[in-house]
């Protein structure tokens, strides 16, 4: 399935022939993202979970995973809407 690869549209890769746009990880779809995503990690867990520092603020640091994330898709979305409103 492919989507319109418009300006300023969200765009997901479940084609695995489309690629992503600009050629870059062709063949590298959603599942290919989820085990590089899952290995890392899991690797970043083996390695940093037994920092003291990092056991004391794992909390802060799962949300800020969470929404530093989340507030850069909003103002991607809102960048792009303006641009949209400006065209129009």
């Amino acid at each position: 399935m492919t989507r319109d690869r418009g300006e300023g549209t969200a765009f997901f890769c479940l084609d695995h022939r489309d690629g992503f746009p600009g050629g870059f990880g062709h063949g590298f779809g959603i599942q290919g993202g989820g085990a590089l995503w899952i290995g890392s990690v899991t690797i970043a867990g083996y390695l940093f979970g037994n920092v003291p520092w990092v056991k004391e603020h794992l909390e802060w640091i799962i949300w800020g995973a969470i929404l530093i994330p989340g507030l850069l898709v909003l103002i991607g979305a809102w960048r792009a809407r303006m641009k949209q409103a400006k065209a129009a």
